[in-house]
């Protein structure tokens, strides 16, 4: 595989990912509001196999000790993965819950860095939640959260 069919598969999903959270954005804002003020800080987790049912996961890191602590509800591999980008986990531990949303793009065993979905224009992740609309939550035992987005 060649450098310019890697970037080419990489800008493709990237615009497909961009393509769910503008349709789904008010409830991604809204479940993600809404998982802050339940379980703290945290980002929602995206696999591109579940945007066809628009599923995600929410991950608080509240429940770290450090930057070295691993997250016990999601395993070694997925803390150990973000911190590969180095300054880039930063945003994701420091974003501002009531104008953004964190959303982290899980590839197998890979993350893409952390990018903000920052909508000015549009509603903000307070507001939406507000309107309780477009999501919903199930919370496992483990207290994890999957959020379906409509």
């Amino acid at each position: 595989m060649t450098r310019k069919n890697d970037a080419a598969r990489a800008k493709s999903l990237r615009e497909y990912i961009t393509a769910f959270v503008d349709h789904h954005w008010q409830g991604i804002a809204a479940a993600a509001y809404d998982q802050y003020l339940k379980k703290g800080r945290g980002c929602l987790i995206l696999e591109p196999a579940d945007v066809e049912i628009g599923k995600m996961t929410y991950v608080a890191f509240d429940h770290l000790e450090g930057t070295g602590r691993l997250m016990e509800d999601q395993g070694p591999t997925l803390w150990a993965r973000l911190k590969r980008h180095g300054d880039n986990i930063k945003c994701l531990l420091n974003y501002d819950p009531e104008t953004q949303v964190t959303l982290v793009l899980a590839i197998g065993s890979s993350v893409t860095p952390p990018f903000d979905v920052v909508y000015s224009d549009r509603i903000k992740p307070r507001e939406a939640y507000d309107r309780q609309a477009g999501y919903f939550i199930h919370e496992s035992g483990s207290g994890e959260a999957s959020i379906w987005v409509h």
